[in-house]
């Protein structure tokens, strides 16, 4: 015989669970590992700052490493110089190795580039909580007002994001006159894409809490889970954008590379086709594995991309 009080206790649990799952897988957007940094820029051989600087939202202070270009790049004046923000991906840091992060900064730099590179908040040294990209675009955007603040031309900038980074890098950067063009390595092209393709096999019964996950998201951390969009961003800019992606990618399906480019030139905007996306897909690499798979062929397209839409620099 089912008594009162456990009949009261099987119309309440669903109930409270709904909102509790929903409440912690919200939770649970905003949690990113801390990796330690073991090498720095001097391990490849250059000479570099630590610099700290804000967020564009002045939550987070964040902390990076800056790596002038040498004497000879082309211009001793900050307007003429050419610079690289390297932005990590989920849970990495300024220093990645999955990506090659400091091995990149270290060829860049020998092709007459300065170097910011930088822990995103929650992430490495920085202060903060992690926020699947819609935050952290701040962090990009604060990178940028940084080198600008120090004279730097922001149409010389490019910036190379990495799997998150990629993401965070093409939804900073959409505005006009923000950077002077991006590359994104292994981005995806819509979170909710991301997050509606991954509810399989053991998740597949999170599914339902997707809506109250996003409900909670907004409630208690002010993140818009729509907003992380590299493809309605891209839809919607006119800076140049170079697209790296591994074929091999079972992370993030090289598919994602072809949405954002499409998305390009999907609202027939004549000013989008007049900046075509560009996209290479590397055969045999995996999830932001492209520069340790083809490294010369990477860094020859990412700077003959740099040189392309990037002002030159000034004698």
């Amino acid at each position: 015989m089912i008594t009162r009080r456990k009949l009261l206790l099987s119309l309440a649990l669903p109930t409270l669970l709904y909102p509790a799952v929903s409440a912690a897988m919200a939770f649970g957007l905003t949690r990113t590992r801390r990796l330690k940094l073991h090498d720095t820029p001097g391990h490849v051989g250059l000479e570099y700052d630590e610099v700290t600087f804000p967020s564009a939202d002045g939550r987070v202070e964040l902390a990076g490493w800056l790596i002038p270009p040498c004497s000879s790049a082309g211009s001793d004046r900050p307007e003429g110089q050419r610079w690289a923000v390297l932005v990590h991906g989920y849970g990495a840091h300024r220093g990645d190795p999955q990506a090659g992060a400091l091995g990149l900064a270290r060829d860049l730099h020998r092709e007459g580039f300065g170097v910011l590179t930088f822990d995103m908040r929650g992430c490495g040294t920085s202060a903060g909580r992690g926020s699947v990209g819609y935050y952290e675009r701040y962090d990009v955007l604060g990178a940028l007002d940084f080198l600008a603040g120090r004279g730097v031309d922001r149409a010389n900038i490019g910036v190379i994001g990495f799997s998150l980074g990629g993401v965070v890098a093409l939804t900073a950067c959409a505005v006009d006159g923000v950077a002077g063009a991006v590359v994104a390595d292994s981005a995806f092209s819509d979170l909710w894409a991301m997050v509606r393709a991954n509810a399989t096999g053991a998740r597949r019964p999170l599914a339902p809490f997707h809506p109250g996950m996003d409900a909670f998201a907004r409630w208690l951390y002010g993140i818009d889970l729509g907003q992380v969009s590299p493809a309605s961003s891209v839809a919607a800019s006119n800076v140049p954008v170079l697209i790296i992606h591994g074929e091999d990618d079972v992370m993030v399906p090289v598919s994602h590379a072809r949405l954002i480019s499409e998305a390009a030139t999907s609202n027939g905007d004549a000013s989008a086709a007049r900046r075509p996306v560009e996209v290479w897909t590397v055969p045999g690499a995996g999830h932001v594995q492209s520069y340790h798979t083809q490294r010369e062929e990477y860094v020859r397209r990412v700077s003959d991309f740099f040189a392309r839409t990037l002002d030159r620099p000034v004698p």
